[in-house]
């Protein structure tokens, strides 16, 4: 699947897509996808803890996120872990292979997709 990000524990990658992507109001056609299993509009974070989200709307990390599977994961060196994407004029797809953080020999695997042109406004999670 397209190219490999290559990151480390609680770290997060920055991507430049073609076409903005939205997510509830909040537009930018950078993204920034995290080895804990979220991923930005606005910044990008090493979170890797679930706790409950911030209590106002109006916290820009409420606003600009997608939480796939929000906990603490880990890559593993010298393993097919890792975040994979492809995305071309209109279609972004990127898909998570991980670990816990406390078992290099757990796996995580899901995907999240956008797509501008068939259905936009809608992310998919796998």
């Amino acid at each position: 699947m397209g190219c490999d990000m290559v990151l480390d524990d609680d770290d997060y990658g920055t991507l430049t897509l073609p076409f903005p992507l939205t997510f509830f109001g909040t537009s930018s056609n950078i993204i920034n996808p995290s080895t804990n299993g979220l991923l930005s509009l606005s910044e990008g974070t090493i979170s890797y803890s679930n706790t409950p989200l911030p209590a106002t709307f109006s916290d820009p990390l409420v606003q600009a996120v997608a939480f796939p599977l929000w906990t603490d994961l880990a890559i593993y060196a010298n393993t097919n872990q890792g975040i994979y994407y492809f995305a071309n004029s209109s279609y972004v797809m990127l898909e998570w292979v991980l670990a816990a953080s406390c078992c290099p020999s757990s796996a995580a695997q899901f995907s999240m997709a956008y797509d501008e042109v068939n259905a936009p406004g809608v992310v998919i999670f796998r």
